[in-house]
């Protein structure tokens, strides 16, 4: 059925139109038009967390892919001691981050994350791009922590003696036995990082209550296992091992601190929970914000400790912890923190796997992957084809594919949408689209300044920070580093004293605006930076898969419009998502209203049935 309305169907069918809103062919062909919300009538996930279980799961994301390991990975390879430093530097970019997710998460109560908060401002496409980098956070951080389980659990079980020196002494983690001298010819598979997952994704299929009980378990075990490293730790440190403080300089403190911003992927993740939270807008944003700082402490001191124990040449790679407390002969801090690093694994996996089921969930809402992954069970209450879904593709890279060499994408990935959140948070107090209505909550009533003289400082503000970033990154002149820097800071100025702010919100504004996002997205370019070109490389190749991806849509589109005509009329307007409750409420009562009425009519009808039943009765009597 085509729309009367030439104007509105010239514009929904345009390539700008298509870039903001996205596809609609995949859900047309099941009848229904992309949304972000749950629609009415639909299944809802159920709300059950609370402020407690969320900063539990940021914290279970935060400490426990890493804080065993990479602490002593970064220490030894580049930064030396200096890996507190990397550790500081990491967290304030981080905190800049958390602010930002803040600011949106205190104004939304759907999944989706940093994907949602780039879909409002500057609409599907950059949405799509975000989505590509936190897939690839998620499903390589999936499968690498799946791969360190088995890593950890091999180690525990030599510790412990369990087993005897003909079976499976020695098993490292890969290939669950190895023949006399078949090393060489057995492929490595690792199916105890796959069971993992599978076990994970069973748990959360039954429910999130389910997942929740076994994750704050497992993060009550590895928090009593850092506080015991932190104090025993600290009785074997040496002062004379942080003499050599920074033995790679500068350089090897900020690849370090790229690197170790694996660990401070945990809160975005959690990000993508308010539509299962009880209180979305006021315990998600203070979940952030506790487990971000109490985390980055806790990273600090082990830091700390792990180089104030062993010179940082000698520190172990694969265990530094273990290794250190079992050379002092403290083999049961080192059992201890075996049994904390486990925990802290099956943590990581529990949340990146709900994570990216509930990324599914939002995508197949918008359009942009098949709506059968959106759909939510009527009884779990759970998007049990997404987390399937997600659960299989995560057990057969942790079991087939060597995902280590891969590791930094993560952290490109989880910076990128740092990176495109900070801008969004940024753009949409100066610019706001003319369609927009003014008496939306936050409006200041003053005119805005045009769209180009938004887009100059803007722009500028990015192309500063990544001047800045790469020539610090390829060894450039000081001169550049200066102007660049000097480019960055005008543009702020004239952000900050020229420009009119034309929306502030009224839930969680970010402070020192606009300094605190514009540090942000230096920050995050300049860590992007640190990653070396291999990373960009690879990171480039996964967005033109994407953008060939969000092409091959394009031509869809295209195709199926041009055989049934342009999608209908949008229903939704501009942050409708975010009220679905209160429509969710009111249709409810709407509901309910209609069936009393419904119920009046039908006894009506049924004693007027009645009544002229009992008429014809007596007329043929007689």
């Amino acid at each position: 059925m085509k729309r009367s309305n030439s104007k509105v169907s010239e514009t929904a069918s345009g390539a700008g139109s298509f870039l903001w809103h996205g596809p609609t062919w995949m859900n047309r062909m099941g009848g229904e038009m992309p949304h972000q919300a749950p629609k009415q009538g639909e299944s809802r996930m159920k709300k059950v967390l609370g402020l407690g279980g969320l900063t539990m799961m940021s914290t279970a994301a935060i400490i426990g892919s890493g804080i065993f390991v990479l602490t002593g990975v970064v220490a030894k390879s580049y930064a030396g001691p200096g890996v507190v430093i990397s550790y500081l530097i990491g967290g304030v970019v981080a905190v800049l981050s958390a602010m930002c997710y803040m600011e949106f998460a205190a104004e939304t109560s759907t999944t989706g994350a940093s994907i949602v908060y780039s879909c409002k401002i500057f609409g599907k496409f950059v949405a799509w791009l975000v989505a590509i980098n936190v897939l690839i956070e998620l499903v390589i951080a999936s499968a690498a922590v799946a791969t360190g389980f088995s890593g950890y659990l091999s180690a525990l079980i030599k510790n412990l003696d369990l087993i005897g020196p003909n079976r499976l002494s020695n098993w490292n983690g890969s290939t669950l036995l190895y023949g006399p001298g078949a090393n060489g010819n057995m492929l490595a598979i690792d199916p105890v990082a796959a069971a993992a997952v599978l076990i994970i994704t069973a748990l959360l299929v039954m429910g999130v209550q389910q997942a929740e009980w076994v994750q704050n378990c497992c993060t009550s075990l590895c928090l009593i296992a850092i506080i015991m490293s932190i104090i025993t730790g600290a009785v074997y440190s040496n002062k004379s091992n942080w003499a050599d403080f920074a033995p790679m300089g500068f350089n090897g403190i900020f690849r370090g601190a790229s690197v170790v911003f694996f660990a401070y992927l945990g809160f975005e993740m959690m990000a993508a929970a308010p539509e299962e939270a009880v209180n979305a807008r006021r315990d998600v944003p203070l979940g952030i914000g506790i487990s971000v700082v109490g985390c980055t402490i806790l990273y600090l001191l082990m830091a700390l400790v792990i180089t104030g124990m062993v010179p940082w040449q000698q520190i172990n790679a694969s265990a530094p912890f273990a290794q250190a407390f079992k050379d002092r002969g403290a083999m049961w801090m080192s059992i201890i923190v075996s049994f904390g690093g486990l925990a802290g694994i099956l943590d990581t996996i529990v949340v990146t796997q709900y994570s990216m089921s509930r990324t599914f969930v939002m995508l197949g809402r918008m359009g942009l992957v098949p709506p059968l992954l959106s759909r939510v069970h009527p009884k779990t209450q759970t998007p049990i084809f997404s987390t399937v879904f997600c659960g299989l593709v995560s057990a057969v890279l942790a079991l087939f594919v060597p995902i280590g060499e891969l590791a930094d994408l993560t952290s490109l990935g989880a910076l990128f949408a740092f990176c495109v959140v900070a801008s969004a948070v940024m753009f949409r107090r100066y610019y706001q689209p003319p369609a927009m209505p003014r008496d939306m909550d936050g409006f200041t009533g003053r005119e805005g300044a045009p769209l180009w003289q938004v887009l100059i400082p803007f722009l500028s503000i990015i192309g500063a920070s990544l001047g800045l970033a790469f020539s610090w990154a390829t060894g450039c002149h000081y001169g550049v580093y200066i102007a660049m820097f000097a480019w960055w800071l005008i543009a702020t100025v004239y952000i900050a004293f020229c420009l009119p702010v034309v929306f502030m919100p009224t839930k969680l504004p970010t402070p020192l605006f606009p300094w605190w996002p514009s540090a942000t997205v230096l920050t995050t370019i300049f860590l992007i930076a640190s990653l070396g070109p291999t990373n960009w490389a690879r990171w480039g190749y996964a967005c033109i898969i994407g953008v060939l991806l969000f092409a091959g849509y394009a031509l869809a589109e295209s195709l199926y419009n041009r055989r049934h005509g342009p999608p209908p009329p949008r229903a939704m307007s501009y942050h409708d998502e975010q009220n679905y409750e209160a429509r969710e409420g009111s249709s409810k009562a709407a509901v309910d209203s209609m069936d009393v009425e419904s119920g009046k009519a039908i006894k009506n009808y049924a004693a007027d049935a009645g009544g002229e039943l009992g008429h014809d009765q007596a007329a043929s009597s007689k």
